[in-house]
């Protein structure tokens, strides 16, 4: 719980898009600005056949831990 004076956090959903990307750098600059907290949410889409993975585009039938392939995103 945040008092009168403490600014309220900034929740920033990405899905490592280009969008998200520039919506995120925004949001920490804004966040730095008023010294409020930056929450960041990974956004996943829809995920069909196999929740918790993800396919890997150019290979077929090959699937990626969501964690692994966010967490590869997320260091690029």
């Amino acid at each position: 719980m945040t008092s009168k004076n403490d600014p309220r956090p900034i929740l920033v959903p990405v899905d490592f898009s280009p969008c998200a990307e520039a919506a995120l750098l925004y949001a920490l600059e804004i966040a730095e600005k008023l010294g409020a907290p930056l929450t960041v949410l990974h956004v996943v889409h829809d995920l069909g056949d196999a929740p918790g993975y993800y396919s890997v585009k150019g290979r077929k039938k090959q699937l990626r831990r969501m964690e692994d392939v966010a967490a590869d995103m997320l260091s690029e």
